[in-house]
């Protein structure tokens, strides 16, 4: 038996602020792995076996009844003084220590501390590199499994939609040149450098005239793109003519479609920033399904919510409803992993002030802090359903359990009543002009 003095990094796809604060490093700059004299203990057949299981090699057991017995290691002895400076007498008491309390799957409890408050790096016992303390919890044999057995993925959805998203702005702005002949909307000036209000209406922004009967059905209205020309509600949607199908407006794409839009090349490189670098992270984490369930369905949900509250002439676009659902991720996950934190008030602290920084950007044209708040919600909901989590005992794992199975019917129940909603065309909040750009709605129209 020997200690393994390089214990395995927990969340090892993103170093973040499991050990040294900050969620992910993308995020908020967390630190890196852990002290290499953590005490984790296991005997060599576990820690072989660990091996071989990383480097895809097969290993053979070969333990017998008189090579199981825990036997006095004096190489684990050089190694446990080099690392603590223990004496004599605190071996024997190590040794004792460990032969009593042999415990579940192999794993021998934890040695006591040195009395040597510092390594010979000059680190205190117990705490990493600038004296923050180690959390307990990181010392438990089973919380070390459930960290080391988690699978890093490579973040294919974000590469390939982030490219899709850069794909579709370049297309929006070639459409915009040949309604305008101006590669950058400036009459009225588009502030996210980018193509005009009627161009991103056209690819499909969401809104509302476009996917719903309103007062404007049957109106004549000016065109957002030229001042002094008259549109029909058909000529500014576009797709399939409205006028000619009879009916209302219909076009419900217009809330899955926003997702890939953006209202130019600043809007765009804001999103991309967050989501290559958090984003990433967090794919690395729970894989490209769960990853895509919890972004589309944010991006989703908060169009719907935005839709319900924004002003019926603003249209909407972008990813950021999305990406404030990757929020809610970011704070579930700190919630339900405080235990692992080294210092989670500072880190909730941090989040809370990039959530509130966001939702000012929020009051700038072209976004919607209503698809912020929709999409915030609804990664909270999703994330309870598919991020992979750590249980720390059985009780926290059947509150956890219990969480997920009552998130998936109300994110489900609360998208079914945005929707109906929506359509219903109920909107009585009148405080809501406090949460948007007092520009929105002012497209010409």
């Amino acid at each position: 038996m020997a200690p393994l003095q390089n214990a395995p990094s927990p969340l090892s796809s993103r170093q973040d602020w499991t050990y040294q604060g900050g969620y992910h490093a993308g995020a908020t700059g967390g630190g890196g792995p852990p002290p290499s004299d953590i005490p984790l203990m296991g005997i060599d057949i576990v820690s072989s076996n660990l091996e071989a299981a990383r480097q895809g090699t097969q290993f053979s057991d070969t333990r017998t009844a008189e090579n199981m017995a825990p036997q006095p290691n004096t190489e684990a002895k050089t190694a446990h003084n080099a690392a603590g400076g223990v004496s004599d007498s605190q071996n024997q008491q190590y040794e004792q220590h460990s032969n009593n309390n042999y415990g579940q799957n192999q794993d021998y409890a934890l040695p006591p501390q040195s009395s040597n408050p510092t390594n010979t790096e000059g680190q205190a016992a117990g705490q990493y590199p600038g004296g923050e303390p180690i959390p307990k919890v990181l010392l438990d044999p089973k919380v070390q499994r459930q960290l080391n057995n988690r699978k890093v993925w490579r973040p294919w959805f974000v590469w390939i939609i982030s490219a899709v998203q850069i794909g579709v702005l370049i297309y929006e702005i070639f459409k915009g040149y040949q309604r305008t002949n101006r590669i950058i909307e400036t009459q009225p000036f588009n502030p996210m450098i980018g193509p005009g209000t009627g161009t991103i209406i056209a690819l499909g922004a969401r809104f509302v005239p476009c996917m719903k009967s309103t007062y404007l059905d049957n109106q004549n209205l000016q065109c957002p793109d030229n001042t002094t020309a008259i549109c029909t509600i058909s000529d500014i949607c576009g797709f399939t003519p409205i006028s000619s199908t009879g009916k209302a407006p219909d076009q419900w794409f217009r809330f899955i479609t926003p997702v890939f839009l953006h209202g130019g090349v600043l809007h765009l490189l804001f999103n991309l920033l967050f989501q290559m670098r958090t984003g990433a992270d967090l794919e690395r984490d729970m894989g490209w399904w769960r990853f895509a369930i919890i972004y589309m369905t944010s991006g989703i949900a908060g169009f719907i919510f935005g839709g319900n509250f924004a002003p019926i002439l603003s249209p909407s676009m972008g990813a950021s409803g999305a990406l404030f659902g990757l929020i809610g991720c970011l704070v579930l996950d700190l919630i339900q992993n405080w235990k692992l934190v080294v210092r989670p008030c500072w880190e909730l602290s941090k989040l809370s002030l990039m959530i509130l920084v966001s939702f000012a950007f929020g009051l700038l044209p072209f976004l919607d802090n209503f698809a912020h708040i929709g999409g915030f919600i609804a990664g909270i909901l999703t994330g309870l359903v598919f991020m992979p989590v750590v249980y720390f005992s059985k009780r926290d794992k059947y509150i956890k359990l219990g969480l997920r199975v009552i998130a998936l019917p109300l994110i489900v129940m609360l998208i079914v009543l945005g929707l109906t909603n929506f359509y219903k065309g109920v909107n009585n909040c009148s405080w809501c002009k406090y949460l948007r750009c007092p520009l929105n709605g002012t497209t010409g129209l």
